[in-house]
């Protein structure tokens, strides 16, 4: 009699009990935002073509959620926290064969309260301050420390009512300058004597910067207290780190805190080819109002008060109607129950955001 072997029956069977099932979630998807409160479905797609599965185990942030033995492979969560969170599935068959799924990565925001006029960042979930005993102080008769990074790695501020850094300088000035090099734990400051100091003017009795900007080498301030009761900007510049500086011919009366938005070191990197501005809407730097305004101005034109543009307001497809008419101006952020104060703004690379801290009364 002929012998017959199977040796691709035997392999077969024995791939049987090799073969792990195929597991996936369908849902949440990748990077989903949810807020607290929400009913988020898991669910998992199970496939094994040889053994039946026994049961799919739910994991979120590492800790069982919960079992279940059969189809469908769905589970609620209703008790989410806030914060980032991670969900995985694992599916185990008869033969006791186990796969994870790829993990999965969403957010449970919390909800926005009745004061809050925008909801809570997806991207920002908390923030965290470091310890009190890390803080180091410097300068401290001094104030209002606008910076911004230049083209010789170092920040440059114009500080107010004060005497500056360490060694300070003989008098009070209502504004100086000072640069800045290193790092916290090893930070260095030098005044940066200048013709443009201001006489000392307590408060709004004397000029004072409200933002600062370099831009392919030139130096950019925005003082305030330009005019009367301590209203008005004016745009000034200069072309030697702060030594010299140049006054504009012409003043924002409206505006009582200019500040630029900052990119970077020497503006690098910047999105497109405008400096951009905010300030509250009305002409003081003591009072707080309703709302921000925001305006733009091509970098190679600052200081040319034709080229300045105000945001309107938003097109159906959200993007953004820019007006030269002043009269014409929009909010791009409006309060809810309190007032905007001084504010400064500056694009974080590594988030990909712009930071924007506000004085909200």
């Amino acid at each position: 009699f002929p012998l017959f072997v199977f040796l691709g029956g035997l392999t077969s069977m024995a791939g049987r009990a090799a073969t792990p099932p195929i597991v996936t979630l369908v849902s949440p998807a990748q990077t989903a935002i949810y807020t607290v409160g929400d009913l988020i479905a898991l669910e998992a797609a199970v496939v094994d073509a040889e053994n039946a599965i026994a049961r799919v185990e739910f994991y979120i942030d590492n800790a069982l959620l919960g079992v279940r033995i059969e189809p469908p492979w769905q589970l609620s969560w209703t008790s989410a926290q806030a914060g980032a969170h991670q969900v995985q599935a694992i599916a185990i068959d008869a033969l006791g064969n186990r796969t994870a799924s790829p993990a999965v990565d969403f957010v449970v925001l919390r909800r926005q309260t009745a004061d809050e006029p925008y909801p809570p960042s997806p991207l920002i979930l908390d923030l965290h301050w470091s310890p009190v005993s890390t803080i180091e102080q410097f300068a401290q008769d001094s104030d209002n420390w606008t910076l911004t990074w230049a083209d010789d790695d170092r920040l440059y501020t114009g500080y107010g009512d004060g005497r500056g850094w360490e060694p300070k300088i003989e008098q009070k000035v209502s504004m100086g300058y000072v640069a800045i090099a290193g790092a916290p734990g090893n930070m260095r400051g030098v005044n940066v004597r200048s013709p443009d100091e201001q006489p000392y003017g307590a408060g709004a009795e004397g000029r004072k910067a409200s933002g600062m900007l370099m831009v392919d080498g030139v130096l950019y301030m925005w003082a305030r207290n330009v005019a009367a009761r301590g209203q008005g900007c004016q745009l000034a510049w200069s072309t030697d780190h702060a030594q010299n500086w140049q006054w504009s011919s012409w003043l924002f009366p409206n505006f009582g805190y200019c500040a630029f938005v900052n990119f970077g070191p020497n503006y690098a990197g910047a999105r497109d080819g405008y400096v951009y501005m905010v300030t509250p809407d009305g002409p003081s730097a003591y009072v707080a109002y309703p709302s921000f305004v925001l305006t733009r101005v091509p970098k190679a034109q600052i200081a040319n008060r034709a080229a300045y543009e105000f945001l309107q307001a938003r097109d159906a497809q959200n993007n953004p109607i820019w007006t030269a008419d002043m009269n014409q101006r929009g909010a791009v952020f409006t309060t809810v129950g309190k007032k905007a104060g001084r504010s400064s703004m500056t694009y974080n690379a590594a988030l990909g955001r712009y930071i924007w801290w506000q004085g909200i009364n």
